[in-house]
């Protein structure tokens, strides 16, 4: 399940706008001026870091250190993993947050046009990023995920808007909302489809377990699954 790198372009602009760094070039310091200095010097080393790592090599990163001596953030950003937005999203103010976070209510609207309003928050957003970074973490390493537990994200705001009540917010059907409410329409239905093969491929090859176990394993009721159509 690979992300929605469509939208990678949106979050750039807005990680953008962080102005809570004062940088200080005579001395070479980096200031926070917000009170959270830890928080933004994690933030600084990881995108040091990413410059470091891809500037020798042929690209955007190169290209901008050699031809303007710096590298602007929405550029840097292709380069950086989930874990690295969800970080840097963390260190939005909630104005910044905020924006971002309308943006993708705006969108499912203007591409679901429902009849009532979803309203996707900042805690939305952070809860979002979290469960991609770990399903994005274990796909890479092969892991299993039907049975995988998340420990508890938030993910109630979505449900209620669905009307699911009987959600389990441990389990991988949370990533499953989020997938539909953030990426592209098409994207999803292409996923939706993809999933639905697979279960209809699957479900009378178990043996040793039923279908059922591993869909409450999943967190997913088949019934609530073909709303988010």
């Amino acid at each position: 399940m690979a992300a929605d790198e469509s939208e990678i372009p949106l979050l750039s602009r807005n990680f953008s706008k962080i102005k809570r760094l004062r940088i200080l070039r005579n001395r070479g310091m980096i200031v926070p001026t917000d009170g959270r200095p830890k928080r933004f010097l994690k933030q600084i080393s990881i995108l040091t870091k990413t410059i470091q790592d891809n500037v020798g090599a042929q690209g955007a990163i190169k290209h901008y250190i050699e031809e303007h001596g710096s590298v602007p953030l929405w550029v840097l950003v292709n380069y950086l993993t989930i874990g690295n937005l969800s970080y840097l999203y963390a260190a939005l103010k909630d104005s910044e947050k905020n924006t971002i976070a309308k943006y993708y209510s705006d969108k499912y609207a203007k591409q679901y046009k429902p009849a009532s309003t979803l309203r996707i928050s900042s805690k939305d957003m952070e809860s979002a990023l979290k469960i991609f970074n770990l399903v994005r973490n274990q796909c890479a390493h092969d892991e299993r995920l039907f049975n995988s537990d998340y420990k508890n994200i938030r993910v109630s705001n979505i449900a209620n808007y669905y009307g699911i009540e009987n959600y389990n917010n441990r389990r991988i059907f949370v990533a499953i909302l989020y997938f539909k409410v953030l990426f592209n329409k098409s994207y999803y239905k292409k996923f939706y489809s993809e999933l639905s093969e697979i279960f209809a491929k699957y479900k009378n090859e178990f043996q040793t377990v039923s279908f059922n176990d591993i869909l409450n394993s999943m967190g997913i009721d088949l019934s609530e699954l073909e709303t988010l159509i």
